[in-house]
């Protein structure tokens, strides 16, 4: 299933806003994963995930096979249709009520799926490199330090240059863009340089 994500990174566009700062975007390279999850906003156009049945409980026709229905939406996917397999997806974010897809089913031409809207203050996966949310304190009670400050500990470059647009739009909020254990952050304590958060799973909420 990874590959799926991997294959389709540089065709999406990938929403988030959990940043309050004027002129941010928060596009954090690791919000790919979030879409795999959930869906980011109610048309859901930034779902990959693999949910491949409909609301109803039917199963979802491939992308790239024309039967029972033919249809041209294989041209609207990004990337090739075969990558997508029979996942629900909304093609070109044309549909309001968000993803769905053709059934398997011939006498019923398409569905739409219940995909979950995402949520920013949790994690979904052990490791949390697709949080965004706005926790800003350590497991221990600290207070984190904002990503675009050097005080009062040194925040080398090559991390902050893995988050998209201005690193500002990220403030003091608990991030795993070095691939640790779990999102973690740099304290204002000068005595502790970095602690880790701790942040409840979204399925425990």
């Amino acid at each position: 299933m990874r590959t799926v994500v991997l294959s389709l990174f540089c065709s999406l566009h990938v929403l988030s806003g959990t940043a309050n700062s004027p002129g941010c975007t928060s596009n954090n390279p690791y919000n790919i994963l979030l879409n795999y999850y959930c869906k980011t906003s109610e048309s859901g156009g930034d779902y990959i995930g693999t949910i491949s049945r409909t609301i109803s409980g039917r199963t979802c026709q491939s992308w790239e096979v024309q039967y029972p229905h033919k249809h041209h939406f294989e041209d609207e996917l990004p990337g090739s249709a075969a990558a997508h397999r029979n996942y629900c997806r909304n093609p070109s974010n044309k549909m309001s009520g968000g993803p769905w897809c053709f059934t398997t089913d011939p006498s019923v031409e398409w569905e739409y799926c219940n995909v979950p809207m995402c949520q920013y203050d949790c994690l979904y996966t052990k490791k949390g490199r697709e949080y965004i949310g706005s926790m800003s304190k350590t497991k221990s009670g600290r207070t984190c330090q904002r990503w675009d400050s050097q005080t009062p500990h040194v925040i080398p470059a090559a991390l902050t240059s893995r988050f998209s647009g201005p690193f500002s739009c990220h403030e003091n909020f608990c991030r795993n863009t070095a691939n640790a254990s779990r999102p973690w952050c740099y304290t204002t304590d000068p005595e502790v340089k970095m602690e880790f958060c701790d942040i409840d799973f979204c399925n425990k909420k």
